[in-house]
């Protein structure tokens, strides 16, 4: 592939596996869907966390490090949630420019 085609590439790539599924999370967290004490609201967030941060790293090589939160979901973790994917978003808007089409 020739540049044009990675940078292409890529950009679907991070539509698809960062920037969706990023922005669904969020919204279902500003929304309230996640009920607080529970474990699989936990378990979905941390896979999702760890997937966007994985995928970011892989397309654009940065050094981003966003542990998993352990126990039941709370308002407390609702919040490092937020903050965790908002930093994704974040750092994954500074990298767009990278990513020429």
């Amino acid at each position: 592939m020739n540049k044009k085609q990675d940078a292409a590439f890529t950009y679907l790539m991070l539509q698809f596996s960062f920037v969706r599924p990023l922005e669904q999370t969020l919204n279902n967290l500003n929304e309230g869907i996640y009920k607080y004490g529970s474990n699989q609201a936990m378990k979905v967030l941390n896979e999702t966390l760890q997937d966007c941060v994985n995928c970011l790293l892989n397309a654009l090589n940065i050094d981003l490090k966003c542990p998993a939160l352990e126990g039941t979901f709370s308002k407390e973790n609702e919040q490092k949630f937020i903050k965790y994917f908002t930093m994704l978003k974040q750092k994954y808007q500074e990298y767009s420019d990278v990513i020429e089409l």
